[in-house]
């Protein structure tokens, strides 16, 4: 599951890039992640903008946009009902893996 996630989101990157004209080394597109992935405080996984969107609580978190970065607080992946896709099961893992710093594979 985290493969499928991840996947999906370097797809809305790639997507993005492609609408605003970028290319991949696009300094502007470095600045623009890196906003967003501080928009994802992984130091309390009940505060991960990751974590609430894929458990479904993201559109109470309180989120307030910037000008770098929108709330938005669609359910991930997504899902037709607008309900989490994720099993408890995997959420638990996705909780675990962001409490011990969100490390990418060896």
């Amino acid at each position: 599951m985290f493969w499928k996630l991840h996947g999906w989101i370097d797809n809305v990157w790639e997507k993005y890039r492609r609408a605003k004209s970028m290319s991949s080394t696009d300094p502007k597109l470095t600045e623009d992640l890196v906003a967003q992935c501080r928009e994802m405080d992984t130091e309390i996984q009940e505060h991960s903008w990751l974590y609430l969107k894929a458990s479904g609580k993201a559109a109470a978190a309180g989120c307030t946009p910037s000008s770098t970065a929108q709330c938005i607080t669609a359910t991930i992946p997504p899902s037709s009902s607008g309900l989490p896709s994720l099993s408890a099961s995997e959420l638990e893992t996705l909780r675990r893996w962001i409490a011990d710093g969100a490390p990418g594979p060896d």
